[in-house]
C-alpha cells in the first residue's frame, strides 16, 4: 500500500473488515456455531476505531458505491488509476472531506466555477440567403414574312449560340465558389465549445504551468477541437461495450496526442507542465498530460458520454469561429508628392 495516502486507504480497509466481520458473525450465529453471547455492532466497531469516529468519518465510505475507480484506488488494487485519473486533482494527501467533495461533484475534486449569467441574445443567428435565379427571356421573332426562311434560320442559330453561352457562364460560376460554400454548410458540425472564459482559465491555472504562454494554450485548445475522431476512440475505451474489450482511463489515443503536443512544446521551448508533473519517467509525464487532456475535453463538452455514462452521440468536426475582416488600404500614411512626407 502506498505511503502517501495510507491513512485514508487504511481507514477504508478497516471499514471493509468491519462489514466482513459483521457478515461472518451473522453467518456463524445463523448456523448455530457461535458460542456465547453475540457481541453488538458497537463492540465490533471498537476493534477498528471509536464508535464516534466511525459515525462521523467511516460512514462516508457508504457514498462511494457508484464509483468503482475510487474503490479500487482505496483498496490499492494493482489495476487502480493514478491520483489524477481517479480524483481529478493531484494532492499530497487525501482526507475524509475529499470524499464529500468527490461525491458532490459527481466523481471529481475539480470544483467548477459558477457560470455568470450570459446574455442569451448574443447567440448568433444563421443568416439565410435567398438564392435568386436569373432567367433569360428569349426574344421571340414576330411579324416574319412568308418566304424569309433563310433569315429566320440565322436568327434562331445565333439565338441558340447566345443561350448556350449564357448557360455555360452560369455553370462555371455556380460550379466554383457557390459549390465550395454549399459543401461547407451542408457538412454537419459540432458547435464550438461555449463555456465561460473564467472556467477555461481556472482549469488551465490548476493543471498547467503558471508560465504557460498564450500560443501554447491555443495549441492545447485546437489540438482537441481539431481531433474529434481521436476523442471518439478515446471515449469508447473508457466505456467498452464488449466483455472482451479492456476499459482504459488513459487510452493509447490520448497518450499519442499528448506525446505529439509535448514534442511540439519541447521544440518551441514552451513550458506546459508544472514541476510536480515532470517528476518520474517519460511515460509518467505522458500519462499525466493525457489525463489533463481527458479532463479538458470533458470541461469543453468534447466528450460523447454524459455523467451517467450514457452515449450522447458521435463527436462531429467542430465549427470554426471566423474573425471579422475589414477592407482597408495597405498604405498607412500619405505617399503622394504633395504630402511632403
Amino acid at each position: 500500500m502506498g505511503t502517501a495516502h495510507g491513512s485514508l486507504q487504511n481507514a477504508y480497509l478497516k471499514f471493509k473488515a468491519y462489514h466482513a466481520a459483521i457478515a461472518k458473525l451473522d453467518e456463524l450465529v445463523k448456523a448455530g456455531s457461535w458460542q456465547g453471547t453475540k457481541p453488538t455492532q458497537g463492540v465490533i466497531k471498537d476493534l477498528f476505531c471509536s464508535r464516534s469516529f466511525y459515525s462521523s468519518h467511516f460512514t462516508k465510505f457508504n457514498k462511494i458505491t457508484d464509483y468503482p475507480d475510487l474503490q479500487r484506488w482505496l483498496e490499492d488494487h494493482p489495476d487502480k488509476g493514478t491520483d489524477l485519473e481517479v480524483w481529478g486533482l493531484k494532492k499530497d494527501k487525501y482526507i475524509f472531506s475529499d470524499i464529500d467533495t468527490f461525491v458532490a461533484q459527481k466523481g471529481t475534486l475539480v470544483v467548477p466555477v459558477e457560470e455568470s449569467e450570459e446574455e442569451e441574445d448574443n447567440k448568433g443567428k444563421k443568416r439565410k440567403g435567398g438564392k435568386g435565379k436569373k432567367t433569360g427571356e428569349g426574344e421571340k421573332t414576330t411579324g416574319s414574312k412568308k418566304g424569309a426562311k433563310k433569315k429566320s434560320f440565322f436568327f434562331l442559330f445565333f439565338s441558340l449560340i447566345f443561350q448556350l453561352f449564357v448557360l455555360w457562364f452560369w455553370i462555371i460560376l455556380l460550379g466554383s465558389v457557390p459549390k465550395t460554400m454549399a459543401m461547407e454548410t451542408a457538412m454537419p458540425e459540432h458547435p464550438f465549445p461555449d463555456i465561460p472564459f473564467s472556467t477555461f482559465a481556472q482549469f488551465i491555472q490548476q493543471h498547467f504551468s503558471s508560465n504557460i504562454s498564450l500560443p501554447t494554450v491555443l495549441l492545447l485548445l485546437f489540438s482537441l477541437t481539431e481531433n474529434p475522431d481521436l476523442l471518439n476512440l478515446h471515449a469508447h475505451q473508457q466505456h467498452p461495450k464488449s466483455s472482451r474489450e479492456k476499459r482504459s482511463v488513459g487510452s493509447a489515443w490520448i497518450k499519442t496526442l499528448s506525446q505529439l503536443v509535448k514534442d511540439t512544446c519541447d521544440q518551441r521551448q514552451s513550458k506546459i507542465l508544472k514541476k510536480a508533473d515532470l517528476r518520474g519517467t517519460e511515460e509518467d509525464v505522458i500519462s499525466s498530460l493525457g489525463t489533463k487532456f481527458d479532463l479538458l475535453a470533458k470541461v469543453l463538452g468534447l466528450f460523447p458520454y454524459n455523467d451517467r455514462g450514457q452515449f450522447t452521440g458521435k463527436l462531429l468536426p467542430v465549427s470554426d469561429k471566423r474573425p471579422v475582416f475589414c477592407i482597408c488600404p495597405d498604405a498607412y500614411e500619405c505617399e503622394t508628392a504633395s504630402c511632403n512626407s
